[in-house]
């Protein structure tokens, strides 16, 4: 994974530099719903449960659903930004919820470079492309 200087498999990163490290997803059984969830926010939940399935456990519900309530926040400040573009509270706090769920979209592995450090454990049913190809070379 990665190119050259990425850390990715190279011991000698130079001083001060750490080798990266991938971090394995364990969990058990899926995300379920919290039943307060007002139906506005839903939609959210199901759009984020869809794009993390097989990297969300039960015990990721909260975050989740945490999740959702912020891009709610974030689709209606959006909103209110289209009629009200020079309100400065509002696109400080605007600001502040793109950054709650940035944080907690990173940590689900959904933007580019916290999803190179995940390792997704791959289903039975998974055929790996790579192996296919070197058992029909045999």
């Amino acid at each position: 994974m990665g190119g050259p200087g990425s850390g990715w498999g190279s011991e000698d990163l130079g001083p001060g530099r750490k080798k990266k490290t991938a971090i394995a997803v364990v969990g058990s059984g899926s995300p379920v719903r919290p039943s307060n969830l007002p139906k506005e926010v839903a939609p959210h939940w199901d759009r984020l449960a869809e794009v993390v399935s097989g990297v969300a456990f039960s015990q990721d519900s909260e975050a989740m659903a945490e999740a959702a309530w912020l891009l709610f926040r974030q689709q209606k400040f959006r909103e209110a930004l289209l009629v009200m573009p020079l309100d400065d509270d509002l696109n400080r706090l605007s600001l502040a919820v793109g950054r709650s769920l940035s944080a907690l979209l990173t940590q689900f592995g959904l933007t580019p470079r916290s999803r190179q450090i995940l390792l997704v454990p791959k289903e039975e049913t998974e055929v790996d492309e790579f192996d296919a190809l070197m058992k029909g070379r045999e």
